[in-house]
């Protein structure tokens, strides 16, 4: 097992390079954890970031910097103890794009870092709420609606209740907006939640929380209370991209906006999490929205006709595309991971019908292929 005894020992484990360098590259992320049994949980970090950027995720193999370090407080600020998530599982996450603009981000480009381990809290008592906290620095430059950004970094957390009172596993959030949004056009984000318990879920707009600075980019957490991220001018919690100010449903977790301006925009989503009408735990994730500029169709892809559009959007059940393409085309939608989930050979028509039942709530990208070779894609989210 791969943990860090209380703080009485902590300063003999955790042995810091000396040169941590500072560099901007988180682009946000969540922690969580599931109950095994008694006081042991599986703790579950995850992290987005810049894979442009030189500073490597902590616990990675070439990164001077060996693990992820996790604290552990009491309600009252105590510390219990720190621990260390190591070897982290990394992936690309394909970037989506609406290819009616002709015009794409090639840098874009997202990695996310999963840890995972098994600790036993061998000194929890059953009538003390906790916190499992990470923190790190810093966020990436492109971020234009926080303060001081060169200097901020984020700090995740979520609560595990008292155990006499509720046994508890976190909320896990399955989507990351890895999609090249666009100015002055619809944005549509499902903040995709999946409860292992069945407890009811309410989310809410929220500044999320500072974490580590330059100075000690990857420090030992320290204890709540946290500070929130400070909002650069003109920008707050009801005006966080410009535009058609970003709203979230509070049951559902669809967030919309038309943002108006180019940039990264960091948004904290607060997920309260109820069982039979009481607040058990609240989380927070951390996410960044990429807005870009869009240029008209090429001439190219004008000429292809392959322009189409689709509703409803979010879908449930059944999605409708219509096209003015004359010849058959062939369908195919891919998940986040880039996974071709569903696939149809030779439609003809001007308006098809698509069964989508099967597929889990999550973002989606639809393409259209017609006999030449020529595409359009664009993205769309199912939500039930």
């Amino acid at each position: 097992m791969k943990f860090f005894r209380p703080k009485f020992l902590t300063a003999l484990l955790f042995l810091f390079f000396a040169a941590h360098v500072q560099a901007d590259h988180l682009l946000g992320g969540y922690l969580s954890y599931t109950h095994l049994s008694g006081t042991t949980y599986q703790i579950k970090l995850t992290v987005y970031r810049d894979c442009n950027s030189s500073t490597l995720f902590d616990g990675d193999a070439n990164s001077p910097i060996s693990h992820a370090a996790i604290g552990v407080f009491q309600s009252n600020g105590q510390t219990l103890g720190t621990y260390g998530l190591f070897n982290p599982i990394i992936s690309s996450i394909p970037a989506f794009y609406d290819s009616s603009c002709s015009n794409h981000n090639t840098h874009y480009c997202i990695e996310k870092a999963v840890y995972i381990d098994t600790i036993n809290f061998f000194s929890f008592s059953d009538t003390i709420a906790y916190t499992i906290v990470y923190q790190r620095c810093c966020l990436s430059s492109s971020v234009i609606n926080i303060n001081n950004i060169a200097d901020v970094g984020e700090t995740f957390s979520a609560t595990i209740p008292p155990t006499n009172l509720f046994v508890n596993s976190s909320p896990t959030f399955d989507n990351f907006p890895s999609v090249l949004y666009y100015v002055n056009f619809p944005l549509t984000y499902l903040v995709l939640a999946s409860d292992a318990d069945g407890d009811s879920l309410e989310y809410a707009l929220c500044a999320p929380y500072e974490g580590a600075n330059g100075s000690d980019p990857s420090p030992p957490p320290f204890p709540p209370p946290y500070v929130n991220m400070s909002w650069a001018p003109p920008y707050t919690i009801n005006n966080l991209m410009g535009g058609i100010p970003l709203a979230i449903d509070s049951l559902a977790g669809i967030i919309t906006a038309t943002p108006n301006t180019i940039g990264s925009f960091v948004v904290g989503v607060r997920v309260k999490e109820f069982r039979s009408g009481q607040l058990i735990n609240t989380s927070i994730i951390n996410l960044m929205f990429n807005i870009d500029h869009c240029v008209a169709p090429s001439s190219i892809a004008s000429a292809s006709g392959l322009g189409f559009t689709l509703y409803p959007n979010p879908a449930t059940d059944e999605l409708t595309i219509t096209t003015e393409n004359r010849t058959p085309v062939d369908i195919y939608i891919y998940d986040m991971l880039g996974n071709c989930v569903l696939s149809h050979k030779n439609f003809s028509g001007n308006m098809i019908s698509l069964k989508v039942n099967h597929l889990p709530p999550g973002y989606y990208l639809l393409k259209l292929t017609d006999q030449h070779g020529l595409s359009s894609s664009k993205g769309f989210i199912i939500a039930r």
